[in-house]
């Protein structure tokens, strides 16, 4: 009977611990409900988050690629071999029966170098020969200074093939030649030695005129010193003949702008004029890449050799498939004088371009690509605040977005704040940024 009570004791307590513990485990369970459902919530439709501001931007659909420039081009050629002076800068404009430059015959640098040889013979000869040297030797001594820098300065000169500078620093010793000679006592001496070398000088300088050429410009246009040898193969008449093949060939002209030394030869063109306003910008472009361009497209240009960007050319010509590409080009009318030397140029072919309010593609939920439409969430007072969108413009990353036209209560403006990922968030839902 004993034992009986004493087992009923013990299950009793039993039972005591079993319901103790019960409630113990039933407050922990409320506890964790109440700290991590929040939290568990927060994750499931909170999270990533991620918010930015919405700024200005541009995109652009547009194809880069090397870009081989066509012109109207007359060559300029020399009728003997020598050296050319320029008398104009590269890419000047100039009218037509214009002195473009000077070819001077090779024996000419020779015969410059005698002229300045006779020059001072005939200064030490005044000098020699002088009878009033001492009452003017003041003045005498000044005008040898002045002819002796005049010298100087007309070999410095000569040594940079300034032909043009030549002749009128040796006109400025003649005139100082002439006041020396009239302050000693005129320059009608009866020295018979000093008037032997001023007829030497006059017959050197005619060998000189002789063998020196003017180039004529007979049309107006652009003067370019640089000639590549493909002005008659790159000829706005030849562009329907262009393959990519050719185009692959090309190379580029010097990047210095030309020959340096300025040699010519017979029959061999030195310089060229750019006739017209207009040229083109021919490209050889993949199948897939030209399907974004039509003969008569309005596009824009973008040559990167000179950070220039030429609005509203038209593609003037797309061929069939050649060699699986096609051949585009496009006509422009700017910036002519600053291509003039180039040839093979780095270009954009821009299909549209678009500025305005920028964001990642992925930010915009709801996309119909059709109708150029979307949703974007915005954060206002930490609410989520799904607003509709117009989309402008596109590529695989960004959108150019607008307000939907009349939604001013629904309206995007710049440095709105937006959800990156839209995902899961909807109408009033906290945001915490």
């Amino acid at each position: 009977m004993q034992d009986k009570n004493q087992d009923k004791s013990r299950e009793k307590m039993n039972k005591g611990k079993r319901k103790r513990k019960s409630k113990l485990g039933t407050f922990l369970l409320l506890i964790f409900l109440l700290l991590y459902v929040p939290s568990l919530f927060n994750w499931v439709y909170g999270r990533s988050i991620n918010t930015a501001v919405i700024r200005m931007g541009m995109l652009e659909e547009s194809v880069n690629t090397d870009g081989y420039i066509i012109r109207n081009e007359e060559t300029l050629k020399s009728q003997f071999e020598g050296k050319y002076i320029p008398e104009v800068a590269e890419g000047d404009k100039v009218p037509a029966n214009f002195r473009v430059a000077t070819v001077l015959r090779k024996t000419s640098v020779e015969l410059l170098d005698a002229l300045k040889e006779l020059d001072m013979k005939i200064i030490d000869e005044q000098n020699k020969k002088s009878e009033n040297g001492e009452f003017f030797s003041e003045d005498i001594a000044k005008l040898d200074e002045k002819i002796e820098e005049k010298v100087r300065l007309i070999i410095n000169q000569s040594n940079m093939n300034s032909l043009s500078a030549v002749g009128t620093v040796k006109d400025e010793i003649d005139e100082l030649i002439k006041k020396k000679a009239s302050v000693m006592g005129g320059l009608n001496t009866s020295d018979a030695y000093i008037n032997q070398l001023i007829k030497e000088k006059r017959r050197i300088q005619e060998q000189i005129n002789s063998n020196t050429k003017d180039i004529i410009s007979e049309s107006p246009g652009i003067i370019s010193f640089t000639v590549d040898g493909y002005e008659e193969v790159l000829s706005p008449k030849a562009i329907e003949e262009l393959t990519p093949d050719i185009l692959e060939k090309i190379k580029p002209a010097d990047a210095d702008g030309g020959v340096r030394d300025n040699d010519v030869q017979v029959g061999r063109p030195f310089a060229k004029i750019i006739k017209g306003n207009e040229y083109y910008v021919v490209a050889a472009l993949d199948a897939k890449e030209a399907e974004s361009f039509n003969q008569n497209d309005v596009i824009d240009l973008r040559i990167s050799d000179i950070g220039k960007v030429i609005r509203r050319c038209q593609v003037t010509y797309k061929s069939e498939k050649k060699e699986g590409k096609q051949i585009i080009a496009v006509k422009a009318d700017k910036y002519l004088n600053e291509t003039a030397g180039l040839r093979k140029v780095n270009v954009d072919l821009i299909k549209s371009s678009h500025e305005g309010l920028k964001v990642p593609l992925k930010s915009l939920k709801d996309v119909d690509f059709k109708e150029m439409k979307a949703k974007i969430v915005l954060i206002k007072a930490n609410c989520a605040s799904i607003r509709p969108v117009k989309i402008l413009g596109r590529n695989d990353e960004f959108a150019i977005i607008s307000s939907l036209d009349g939604e001013y209560e629904d309206s995007v403006s710049l440095y709105d704040s937006y959800a990156v990922n839209p995902n899961n968030i909807e109408e009033g839902q906290i945001i915490d940024q």
